[in-house]
C-alpha cells in the first residue's frame, strides 16, 4: 500500500512538470511575433519615416535587464499615449497581475530569436542595412562629428530603431515591447485593436 502510494505521488509529480514544461515551451507564439513585428516595420517606414534594424534587443540590453521591467513597480511611470481628458488616464502598475509578468518572462526566457531575418525576409531590412553599413566606419559620436557631412550622417542614425520581441499577456490582448535609439530606451504597452496593434502607454527607460 505504502508503495502504491509513492508510486502514485511519484506519477503526479511527474505529470506536473511534464504539465509545466508544456506551459513553458506554448508560451512563446511566433506568428503573433512575426504578425506584430511585420505591421511595426510598415508602420515606421511609411509613417515615421524610421527605419527598424534587424538586431533583435536582447534580455541585456545597453542600459539594464528587460527582465527587471517585468513587475508592476516598474509601470509606475508609464503614461497613457493620448490622453484627451482626466477621464483617460490609467493606473498601469494595476494593468497586469503576476500571472502575466510570469508569463512574459517565460516568452523572454525562451525567445532564441537574436536578428529579426531568423523570422522575417530580407528585404525588411535593406534599407537600415544601408544606414547600417554607412554608419560601420564611425567607431565614435566624435568621428561622426568630424565627418564634413556629420548633419547628414547624424540624421541617418537618427532613422535607425531597435526593438525586442513583444511580450503578451495571458489573454494577448496587450503586449510589452522594448524600442531603442541611439540616444534613448523607451518601454511601450501596445493594445490590441481587432487585427491589429495601437500603441497605448510610454515609459522613458532611459536617455540622453
Amino acid at each position: 500500500m505504502v508503495r502504491q502510494l509513492i508510486f502514485i505521488s511519484i506519477c503526479f509529480l511527474f505529470y506536473n512538470c511534464s504539465s509545466q514544461r508544456q506551459v513553458d515551451k506554448n508560451c512563446l507564439n511566433m506568428n503573433e511575433i512575426v504578425s506584430l513585428i511585420k505591421s511595426e516595420i510598415d508602420k515606421q517606414d511609411t509613417i515615421h519615416n524610421q527605419l527598424v534594424g534587424r538586431k533583435v534587443i536582447q534580455n541585456k540590453f545597453s542600459r539594464g535587464l528587460l527582465n527587471n521591467l517585468l513587475i508592476s513597480d516598474a509601470l509606475h511611470l508609464m503614461n497613457k499615449i493620448n490622453v484627451k481628458s482626466v477621464k483617460d488616464t490609467i493606473d498601469f502598475i494595476n494593468l497586469f497581475n503576476k500571472h502575466d509578468f510570469d508569463y512574459m518572462k517565460c516568452q523572454l526566457e525562451n525567445n532564441r530569436v537574436t536578428s529579426w531575418e531568423q523570422i522575417l525576409n530580407n528585404d525588411y531590412f535593406k534599407k537600415s542595412d544601408s544606414i547600417e553599413n554607412v554608419l560601420e566606419k564611425y567607431k565614435t559620436w566624435t568621428d561622426i562629428i568630424k565627418d564634413k557631412n556629420a548633419n547628414e550622417i547624424i540624421k541617418l542614425n537618427n532613422k535607425l530603431i531597435y526593438y525586442s520581441i513583444p511580450l503578451f499577456n495571458k489573454r494577448r490582448n496587450y503586449a510589452l515591447i522594448y524600442r531603442e535609439t541611439s540616444a534613448s530606451g523607451t518601454l511601450f504597452i501596445l493594445k490590441r485593436k481587432q487585427d491589429d496593434w495601437i500603441y497605448f502607454g510610454r515609459s522613458l527607460v532611459w536617455i540622453e
